[in-house]
């Protein structure tokens, strides 16, 4: 069989075929999917003690197991349907039968009344980075933080570094990752934040070193009363226009820069040590960040808060410390190291009593010293609405007291051709209870960008319309400029959708090997995380299925590998539109597209 494929992602010239659904199984009796665990090598050896789960077919809990001395494992008695196994082992990568490659989706196996499967499953280890951190005089810098993140989470525009794990270096200054997935990394390291309240470091460069030097030798030399009156004056660090000159550690990138953009990525590969990732700690002259709050009242609590909005170069910590506020509503942070920041304030009614207010403003620190700023606070908006029922089956909720409704922050795009820009939330507002008569009130929401959840069981949260616009496909976007918000309306449904169908060969036979994917035709619904766009890996026998799409055209396509990271770009679900294949799905609907790749 020859596949037409798009050669950089795989795309794979599919057919639509009218089908109907094959005969369900008879359940009558279980079983056997067995199989072994091996390592991932030109020649496979046993991996023992490894842990293999069994998921599917309406299991409650997951089945596992631990494979033996020889990596052997056995479910039995297991009911006619569709699983999927699972294999983890510490140091090891976390993949499923099928995967082509750690991380990627595996293949179903589908099993009939009797049937015994055997199958085996290889392990890869996962890849190492390690190194020394040192301080400026080069010297081994143990309990330094150290962050190993992907590389393309430094693109990400809320300024949130995202990271699974945080190492700290041993007493000799090293840090050792392991059991990382095959991609390109960054690797970053600052000392821990700075105790609450603690003073000021300072620095001192070699001239100020060499003067304070002669200082004290001419002070050895100088009578009593004169070299007490020295002392005095000399009491302060000074650098040599007189000024503070306080140090601080920026977060520092490998090989040696405090800036994300000039970070060097590192590729490594399963099973891969990547030696020799040293990182030199970067001082920096720090700086004071203070001004005052206005309109908060000495009786009402208000929080002030510096966080880094300039990118993932400053999200690991800012190495500021708040006094304040102060009675007056004044503030001062010390120790801030140079880069992008958001500013904010914002009063503690949960302490106090009494509405939120809040403030904000972007600054640049560059090692100077900013005074005089001045945060006005203002009320912050509320969103308010009701809920409607749409029932086919069942009576709406006489008691809908139960359901909670908040809004959360929207996840971030990681890719410049997303289409939803998201913005760092100054807090999250609260969980609210939906009244008796089906209306809520969301007071207190702060700048920021949001999706909303509003969970009821037996039913299916369909739309959540906000100012025209439906929030579970493009997120709320709230800033300071904005105004209460009232009349969003959101929809639940009883009616369930289904989208299935089978991947076949040109000859006909089953195409588990691929990856479905299902996007809306609507472009502006096309951003990471969304609901409407969904992958599948097809069983053994080439069957797809996804439940609860929301109404709408969608396309489906086929591709050889899914990276989530890559199929939920905006970029690449461009490039699979000439290969999909058109569908509508109605609300309810159970809807059979059967699919077949083309020669």
């Amino acid at each position: 069989m020859t596949i037409r494929t798009a050669a950089a992602i795989g795309v794979v010239v599919i057919a639509a075929l009218q089908g109907s659904a094959g005969a369900a199984a008879q359940r009558t009796a279980g079983g056997t999917i067995a199989g072994v665990v091996v390592s991932a090598d030109a020649t496979p050896q046993p991996i023992p003690r490894a842990v293999v789960m069994l998921t599917g077919n309406g299991i409650r809990d997951n089945l596992s197991v631990v494979a033996d001395e020889a990596g052997r494992f056995r479910f039995v008695d297991v009911a006619p349907g569709r699983y999927n196994v699972a294999v983890s082992k510490p140091a090891y990568l976390p993949t499923s039968f099928g995967a082509k490659r750690p991380g990627r989706p595996g293949t179903s196996i589908a099993i009939t009344a009797g049937q015994q499967i055997e199958i085996q499953i290889p392990l890869s280890r996962g890849g190492v980075i390690t190194g020394t951190v040192r301080d400026q005089f080069g010297q081994p810098a143990p309990g330094v933080q150290v962050s190993v993140s992907r590389a393309d989470f430094l693109s990400g525009q809320t300024g949130i570094l995202l990271f699974s794990d945080s190492l700290t270096t041993d007493d000799l200054g090293v840090y050792r990752a392991y059991g990382l997935m095959p991609d390109e990394y960054t690797v970053s390291a600052a000392y821990p934040r700075i105790v609450f309240g603690a003073g000021e470091m300072y620095a001192l460069t070699r001239a100020e070193i060499d003067a304070r030097i002669r200082e004290l030798e001419r002070r050895s030399t100088a009578a009593p009363g004169a070299a007490a009156a020295s002392r005095q004056a000399s009491s302060v660090p000074t650098d040599s226009t007189g000024a503070d000159n306080p140090l601080g550690y920026a977060p520092t990138y490998y090989p040696g820069t405090t800036i994300a953009a000039n970070a060097l990525r590192i590729r490594v590969a399963a099973g891969e040590e990547r030696n020799g990732v040293d990182i030199p700690l970067i001082p920096v002259r720090a700086a004071r960040v203070s001004g005052v709050v206005n309109g908060g009242g000495a009786e009402r609590r208000v929080q002030v808060n510096l966080m880094p909005t300039a990118g993932a170069s400053q999200s690991i910590l800012s190495l500021a410390n708040l006094n304040g506020p102060r009675a007056d509503g004044s503030f001062t942070f010390m120790n801030t190291t140079p880069g992008r920041y958001t500013l904010s304030a914002r009063t503690l009614p949960e302490f106090q009593g009494g509405p939120i207010q809040f403030a904000s403003m972007e600054i640049t620190v560059d090692g100077a010293d900013i005074d005089g700023l001045a945060l006005g606070l203002r009320q912050a908006i509320s969103v308010s609405g009701r809920l409607v029922f749409e029932s086919e089956t069942q009576k709406p909720p006489e008691s809908p007291e139960t359901i909670r409704v908040a809004l959360v922050q929207a996840r971030t795009p990681t890719d410049p051709d997303a289409m939803v820009f998201v913005s760092p939330n100054l807090g999250p507002a609260p969980a609210v209870g939906v009244r008796q008569n089906a209306t809520f009130t969301i007071a207190a929401v702060l700048p920021g960008t949001y999706g909303l959840t509003a969970a009821k069981p037996g039913w299916t949260l369909r739309s959540a319309v906000v100012n025209g616009r439906d929030i579970l496909d493009v997120p709320l976007v709230v800033n300071e400029s904005s105004e209460d918000i009232t009349g969003a309306v959101l929809t639940y449904s009883d009616k369930r959708s289904e989208l299935a169908g089978t991947l076949t060969t040109a000859s006909g036979q089953p195409a588990s090997e691929f990856v479905v994917i299902v996007y809306p035709a609507d472009r502006t619904m096309w951003r990471p995380g969304a609901r409407r766009i969904r992958s599948m890996r097809p069983a053994s026998d080439g069957a797809f299925s996804t439940a609860d799409l929301p109404p709408g055209e969608y396309l489906i396509a086929a591709i050889t590998d899914a990276d989530a990271n890559e199929w939920q770009q905006p970029s690449f679900l461009e490039q699979l539109v000439a290969a999909s294949v058109k569908v509508t799905v109605a609300d309810g609907q159970k809807v059979r597209q059967d699919l077949r790749i083309a020669r």
